[in-house]
């Protein structure tokens, strides 16, 4: 979550508004160990006990999910907003989650706090909307501290604004210098500089002229002033008026980083670590020939136009043939996140690129993957196909929405019609009686993946109602076709992947458990 709050050590935040955020599946340790172990790197194992430090937690939405997800992780959290972090320790305990702590400072006085506020060091660490807004003083700090808690082999997952964004940035700070701060709120103030902007439009402003992507941004940002989205706007407001909000290219954040030994692994968004999947064939000679990995990551982005840029680094460990092989073989598990046939159609959605899925080996491994099998190893008995061919395939269908890493076996789901439904932890209880406040999604920790799942708000609803928290009604969409479709394919996958418990109704069908 960006950094806000009264008691901000520098001026460059927004200081009376809050920031919404939501939980981030790509900073989950087996999502972030596949993307070192698919690049050639060898990965921490999310599997055994592991320790979790994440730096401008905000209200602790990804790191509380994580910590109910994975109970054999220790978490930390660090934000220099007490009331951010009041609300993180707030809802941690009322969770009962038992391996998290939250730290209350900014990163510039971290190093002079005593030694009851050290930090150790950790296998994973995550800094998501943070960096892009912090001024230079706080962002040498955090390299500090991440320098100091980072272990060799340990991942690093950085989120941050990149070239996508340069030619928005000019247009906030037009808005910032023509409306100055003053005594209104920060929504206040942008809501008069959207104004103005909107009044530049309207009189065929050349420089919107010039850049129409901008012309987008601000009609968008126009309806959703109509609309009403107070929340959105206060989002808004953190990258629109904060005076160190700026876009950085991949290779000047991995320059800043190397002189710690913290290297450039891949990109969070699978599909974009593989350039069948993201390159056009037109292009791929020049993407090939390109002499590092990070020259092809600014190939990728000036192609793409990448808005923000979400990448994974390790420390002191080098990229090299097979090294990540025996994690793939061994330790790397996935499975779907979605019923077979709703995952199918993803997997079949042609892409932009002229790669196609309907590959023999990727056509095998889907297969083998629904019906239970995790692991390479077990996809593999008494497949004809070549090993690398199924490794190749298995993390291609990984990239792919609806199938996902995954640190155990899923559990084996009942056949039989439930006669009890409720939640398999008080997170995940928590998470269903919030979802009557109306919410888009919620989000169930699965101790299968590791991580937590993402729930449209009428299969919550849905949902909670079978749990005993409301009424089973979400609206024209919970009309019986979607109940029955509900209860027969999403029911028994949301079991297996262990967000819900349930007892079932023996043979005889007497209602016995």
């Amino acid at each position: 979550a960006a950094m806000s709050s009264k008691s901000t050590p520098t001026t460059a935040y927004i200081q009376d508004v809050a920031y919404h955020s939501s939980f981030n599946p790509v900073q989950a340790p087996a999502a972030m160990s596949f993307v070192a172990a698919s690049q050639g790197f060898e990965a921490p194992d999310p599997g055994r006990p592991f320790s979790y430090l994440e730096l401008g937690c905000g209200t602790g939405t990804t790191l509380n999910g994580l910590a109910a997800a994975c109970p054999h992780g220790q978490f930390t959290g660090v934000d220099f907003n007490a009331g951010l972090i009041s609300a993180a320790r707030e809802a941690a305990r009322a969770a009962g989650l038992g391996n998290i702590r939250y730290v209350e400072a900014a990163f510039s006085s971290l190093e002079t706090r005593g030694p009851g506020l050290d930090l150790g060091q950790c296998d994973y660490l995550a800094c998501s909307g943070t960096w892009s807004w912090l001024d230079d003083a706080e962002k040498m700090a955090l390299r500090r501290v991440i320098d100091a808690t980072l272990r060799t082999g340990g991942l690093f997952y950085l989120g941050y604004a990149s070239i996508g964004r340069h030619s928005i940035t000019p247009m906030w700070q037009v808005l910032r210098r023509l409306v100055p701060a003053s005594d209104s709120s920060s929504v206040e103030r942008l809501r008069t500089g959207i104004q103005l902007l909107l009044a530049l439009r309207d009189q065929g402003a050349q420089f919107l002229v010039d850049h129409p992507p901008l012309l987008g941004v601000l009609n968008a940002i126009e309806a959703q002033v109509a609309a009403g989205d107070r929340s959105g706007l206060e989002n808004l407001a953190h990258n629109a008026l904060a005076e160190a909000y700026r876009t950085e290219l991949v290779d000047e954040v991995a320059a800043g980083l190397g002189p710690m030994g913290i290297g450039f692994c891949g990109t969070a968004e699978l599909f974009l670590n593989d350039p069948d999947l993201c390159v056009p064939n037109a292009l791929r000679s020049q993407f090939d020939q390109l002499a590092t990995r990070v020259q092809q990551e600014l190939f990728k982005d000036f192609l793409r136009s990448t808005l923000a840029r979400r990448d994974i680094f390790i420390r002191d460990v080098q990229r090299a043939p097979g090294a990540g092989q025996a994690y793939l073989e061994e330790r790397a598990q996935a499975t779907l996140t979605l019923p077979r046939a709703a995952a199918l159609e993803q997997v079949s959605k042609p892409g932009w690129t002229a790669f196609r899925y309907a590959t023999p080996e990727i056509e095998f491994v889907f297969e083998r993957l629904a019906d239970g099998a995790t692991r390479l190893h077990e996809i593999a008995e008494d497949s004809v196909h070549a090993p690398a061919d199924l490794c190749d395939a298995f993390c291609k269908l990984v990239a792919c929405p609806g199938i996902e890493p995954c640190l155990r076996a899923p559990v084996e789901a009942p056949v039989r019609t439930p006669l009890q439904i409720r939640p398999a932890s008080p997170f995940n209880q928590l998470a269903l009686q919030a979802s009557r406040a109306g919410t888009a999604s919620i989000h169930l920790a699965s101790p299968v993946l590791g991580s937590c799942i993402e729930l449209p708000h009428a299969e919550a609803m849905l949902l909670a109602g079978l749990c005993g928290f409301g009424t089973t009604s979400a609206g024209p969409e919970a009309a019986a076709g979607f109940r029955r479709w509900f209860m027969a394919e999403r029911l028994p996958q949301l079991m297996r992947l262990g967000t819900v418990a349930t007892s079932v109704t023996d043979h005889r069908g007497d209602g016995s458990p």
